[in-house]
């Protein structure tokens, strides 16, 4: 499927209400930490349950590594035989060819490479270049063993203008230095070469044996290392210096595997910026470490970005002290049609987003710690996670698209505004795509925002997991808003905020829930906006932030014991252990022992709290005073 299929098929997805393939809802209790109460695991519904609306984007955006065109790779670029090579000793200001000698042509300090075969270098070069070019369609290998290049009044350093691929490799133990200078020779009305190390032909970076052998390119005029097809990194180590514009670019492709790569770059750090092709412009980043630093977008593809696996450590734009700017784009990863995560560990410090697509995240697995000043993860069309373990520490929004799915994994969440937020996209036209909705099917979830904590321009629908939003303390937002319906149908939710603009949930869900409030603070009714009831209400008494608030049934069996982050008027509170006809008490203040994980008490022994209030479950939707 391309580009404008998959993003048609969201669209498609979106206006027909977020109704995709029904699936069974996961589980995922490893990660959950569980109620008090026996039956509240926070990883589905009751027994019984019925309603309950599931829909998954992941039919469109989960296979994107099919939609990209094969790499150049063959299983006998890694084999190559050293008896028949053409020896190149580089000598300062001089170079001496040993072997061979028919496919290659020497003029001062430069070579041109003209005939197939196997080349190893060493040595130093004071204002020297290495050319490849082979008419043909076969293919160059260039063995750098121990080579240090430097041009000052030439271009790149290495320059491969044409082969049918070319295969450069790091010799073992070896250290390879490559150097420009700031300004170009170039031909009139000709850009290029315009990196360091340059080549006009799919090229290969292999570490050799051991991967022992390794690159550093200083580059002074433009990008580090450049192709203008496909860019292949096996078993090396690769530095790029000061870049001035991009640190690697494979233009068709750039494929990474088991390889430590550092950059510093003025523009992006990693990217394939191919937009003609439409299986092209794709970065697949499958193991090594990348400390890679950008003052544009750190890991940057122009349709899919790809990663199973890795050590990351970026930087953006300054990191997150520094407010984006809306001149340039400082994204830690960035993809134009899909971003796919399957693993890796993942240090991300950004002025601009996080993790962010034009089109649609999927995240399965990995280890997250991401900082920004704006979005901590955006997808423009739609947003899933599976599994992972997701902290936001410091962001703008947490988790924003015109769909969510949680289907799995643990994550927390810090905001300045919305923790989860629903709103319309634009896909790469600069059509909109609408609000969907958000859908929580399992997994832990830990919001603690200065806006809404959940908030959807249309529908939230919690099928399952455990959810515990700190919401907001000023009275213009909720800890869960929408506008259209929320549908609790399994799942633990417990959610806290100020009292401006609570909301109950629907009387359509399957669950039953309570909205408690304290004296005072429920005079002009529940549910805001949208059909959950009411309108504005106004503040009162709140219950102190850290202050134990417990529900248990009529035989002192907990439900919920609970400190919230925050002070607090109001608690949406919902789990399948609240059934029709359960009676109980509310009390508040006291002690609990016990196992406490983001202010949720597990199996906890709980003494000295204050009755608030008795209830018994009459309802869908049941709402209480608390007396303070």
């Amino acid at each position: 499927m391309t580009y404008r299929s998959r993003l048609a098929a969201l669209l498609l997805l979106s206006l027909a209400g977020g109704c995709g393939s029904s699936k069974e809802t996961p589980s995922d209790s490893s990660t959950s930490p569980s109620n008090d109460s026996q039956n509240s695991s926070g990883t589905g519904g009751s027994s019984g349950d019925t309603g309950t609306e599931t829909s998954s984007p992941t039919g469109s955006n989960g296979a994107a590594e099919e939609d990209n065109a094969a790499t150049h790779e063959d299983t006998s670029d890694n084999a190559w035989d050293a008896s028949s090579a053409t020896v190149l000793s580089l000598n300062g200001t001089s170079i001496a060819v040993e072997g061979d000698t028919s496919g290659v042509q020497i003029e001062g300090t430069v070579a041109t490479i003209t005939g197939a075969g196997t080349y190893v270098l060493s040595g130093t070069l004071n204002d020297g270049q290495v050319v490849v070019d082979q008419s043909g369609d076969e293919t160059v290998r260039l063995v750098l063993n121990s080579v240090d290049i430097t041009t000052t009044s030439s271009n790149a350093p290495i320059n491969i203008q044409s082969a049918g691929k070319a295969l450069l490799y790091l010799a073992e133990g070896s250290t390879n230095v490559l150097t420009d200078d700031s300004s170009y020779v170039l031909p009139e009305d000709d850009d290029e070469p315009n990196a360091t190390l340059y080549s006009k032909t799919d090229l290969t970076i292999y570490g050799d044996g051991d991967g022992s052998g390794t690159l550093q390119v200083n580059s002074n005029y433009l990008d580090g290392i450049t192709s203008k097809d496909g860019l292949v990194i096996e078993n090396a180590q690769v530095t790029v210096v000061a870049a001035v514009d991009d640190g690697i670019r494979g233009k068709d492709y750039l494929v990474v595997r088991n390889s430590t790569l550092n950059v510093e770059a003025a523009g992006d750090a990693l990217k394939s910026d191919n937009d003609e092709d439409l299986d092209m412009g794709y970065i697949s980043l499958e193991s090594g470490v990348f400390n890679l630093s950008s003052l544009g977008d750190v890991i940057q593809a122009e349709t899919d970005l790809i990663i199973s696996g890795g050590d990351f450590n970026l930087d953006a734009g300054g990191g997150a002290t520094l407010a984006a700017d809306d001149e340039t784009s400082t994204k830690g990863l960035k993809a134009g049609v899909a971003l796919e995560i399957s693993g890796g560990t993942f240090l991300v410090d950004t002025s601009d987003d996080c993790l962010h697509s034009n089109g649609t995240v999927l995240i399965t697995g990995g280890t997250f710690d991401l900082r920004t000043s704006d979005d901590g993860i955006h997808g423009e069309a739609s947003a899933t996670v599976d599994g992972g373990t997701i902290e936001v520490g410091q962001s703008y929004e947490g988790l924003e698209a015109a769909l969510i799915v949680i289907n799995g994994g643990e994550i927390h969440i810090v905001s300045d505004d919305d923790g989860v937020n629903v709103a319309a996209g634009d896909d790469s036209t600069g059509a909109t795509i609408p609000a969907d909705h958000l859908e929580i099917n399992a997994g832990y979830l830990y919001v603690d925002a200065n806006g809404d904590g959940l908030d959807a321009n249309a529908s939230i629908v919690l099928n399952g997991g455990t959810m515990l939003v700190n919401g907001p303390t000023g009275q213009g937002n909720s800890a869960v808003d929408f506008d259209d319906e929320l549908h609790i149908n399994g799942g633990l939710l417990v959610a806290t905020g100020s009292a401006g603009m609570v909301r109950s949930a629907s009387s359509q869900s399957t669950q039953a829930s309570m909205m408690l409030s304290t004296n005072g603070s429920s005079s002009g009714g529940f549910g805001g906006r949208g059909p959950g009831g009411g309108g504005n209400t106004t503040s009162g008494t709140s219950i102190a932030a850290g202050t134990l608030i417990r529900i248990e049934d009529d035989q002192g069996n907990p439900l919920l014991t609970y400190a919230s982050l925050k002070d607090y008027p109001s608690l949406l509170f919902s789990s399948p252990d609240l059934v029709t006809g359960l009676s109980g008490t509310v009390l508040t203040g006291g002690t609990a022992t016990g196992t406490e994980i983001d202010g949720l008490y597990t199996a906890s022994d709980y003494s000295g709290g204050t009755e608030a209030t008795t209830f018994t479950v009459q309802n869908t939707v049941n709402e209480l005073s608390l007396q303070q």
